[in-house]
């Protein structure tokens, strides 16, 4: 069993979000076994990956909002830690336990919770695009409760990289439902170096033309 600890990223954010670095450590927990990274690419695009079965990963999520950055420096703090493990090589379940921390308190609170659910459908490069199926339902004491599901759909050239998220979020408590896309497109120029375009945002709606039909 391996077991791998990700420290994933940092952000500032103003009116649009500035993406501001991110760092990936490993630690072994069993003693005699081996560790490995698993390397994220982006901040906001979900990638195409799970873990092997029987594998878990943890991970520490820090994200630092400053809602007007032209008057005041102070953030406010959302902290989250993440287990996720292999149910098999291509479904991967994950426990988000999440903690606050507003610009006016020093004490952190807790948030919630997130169930995620990640399906890998076929091996990498075997269908024209590969294809990745999300669900996550979050249990929040300030946003409300809300089920989140994403079409992740990514390709290789060699060594670009082409992710894209189709997103569709609902609030459980109006039933309110909103579409959203999330993009990136990466070059491996070295193992430890690799440029990176990332972003998201509302999914544009296509107003359609409307045809009635009369009866004379």
């Amino acid at each position: 069993m391996i077991m791998i600890i990700n420290i994933i990223k940092w952000e500032g954010y103003s009116i649009m979000k500035l993406f501001a670095g991110s760092l990936v450590a490993v630690f072994c927990v069993l003693i005699g076994s081996s560790a490995e990274a698993a390397q994220r690419i982006y901040v906001w695009t979900e990638e195409y990956g799970t873990l092997a079965k029987g594998n878990a990963e943890i991970e520490f999520w820090d994200t630092a909002v400053t809602k007007d950055i032209q008057t005041r420096n102070a953030s406010d703090w959302t902290q989250k830690v993440e287990l996720e493990y292999g149910i098999t090589d291509h479904l991967n379940a994950s426990l988000y336990q999440v903690y606050g921390q507003t610009a006016d308190s020093s004490a952190l609170t807790y948030v919630g919770y997130n169930i995620e659910l990640k399906y890998r459908i076929a091996e990498a490069n075997v269908l024209p695009v590969d294809v990745l199926l999300y669900a996550e339902n979050e249990v929040s004491t300030v946003e409300g409760n809300m089920f989140e599901g994403k079409v992740v759909l990514s390709k290789d050239i060699e060594r670009l990289n082409i992710t894209y998220n189709q997103i569709y979020e609902r609030l459980y408590s109006t039933g309110e439902g909103e579409n959203e896309y999330a993009a990136g497109i990466s070059y491996e120029i070295a193992p430890w170096f690799r440029p990176v375009s990332n972003q998201r945002g509302a999914t544009p709606r296509v107003n359609m033309p409307q045809v009635r039909l009369s009866h004379g």
